[in-house]
């Protein structure tokens, strides 16, 4: 989710949580889809459908606003956004195999 759609989710949390009508940030990792099958790169933490489902279906029991699964690379990936963008993308570059991106924002 950009930045600037997570804030307009915060304050829609806000504005319409008196109205009781809830409002969440769903952030998932990979999901086990016709989607994800054609992808060429390493998917780390993937998960099946139903899986994915049943944490969407806890998180909107619960009363947290942001809903994100895989925790184990949820974690990860929020974690890393603490870095400088210029490492963040160099890191994320290698990892998925990109030379081109790790080249372009390498310190």
């Amino acid at each position: 989710v950009s930045q600037s759609r997570y804030v307009v989710a915060e304050v829609l949390h806000l504005e319409l949580a008196a109205k009781q009508i809830g409002v969440w940030v769903v952030h998932p990792g990979f999901v086990e889809t016709p989607a994800t099958a054609t992808n060429d790169f390493k998917m780390p933490a993937l998960i099946s459908a139903e899986e994915a489902a049943r944490e969407i279906r806890l998180g909107l029991e619960s009363s947290a606003f942001e809903i994100h699964f895989p925790k184990r690379f949820t974690w990860l990936m929020k974690s890393l956004r603490l870095l400088p963008d210029r490492w963040y993308f160099a890191l994320i570059g290698r990892a998925l195999g990109n030379a081109k991106a790790e080249q372009a924002y390498s310190p």
